[in-house]
């Protein structure tokens, strides 16, 4: 299982990267904008992006299964719908109501499967 967790070098995010590494998943990816400055657990995969540039995600979705979501307000929609795109199956995001409306105006509560 491929879990991309974003946020990965913040508070929550961080504690969600370790709580992973404690149950032993063994592919973590980690995004951040700075991969040399993580300091993240052995075995976590930095990856390059920021979820405010949208075009810095290309690929990081890519064999992903799960994913935490601290999510941006003005471009949580579009990056869900990349990661539904890429094929992400699962996510958990943290959001105070749960959802979002995408550019269509639909709510978006989470990924549905294919």
């Amino acid at each position: 299982m491929t879990v991309l967790v974003t946020g990965a070098t913040g508070n929550i995010g961080r504690k969600v990267v370790d709580h992973l590494v404690d149950l032993g998943v063994s592919d973590i990816r980690a995004l951040t904008t700075s991969p040399e400055k993580a300091a993240l657990p052995d075995g976590v995969t930095p990856v390059l992006g920021y979820l405010g540039e949208l075009q810095s995600l290309a690929g990081v979705f890519d064999g992903v299964e799960r994913m935490y979501l601290a999510p941006l307000p003005s471009t949580a929609a579009a990056v869900l719908e990349l990661a539904s795109a890429a094929g992400v199956m699962h996510v958990v995001a943290l959001a105070g109501d749960a959802s979002h409306t995408s550019r269509n105006g639909q709510r978006i509560i989470g990924i549905p499967k294919p």
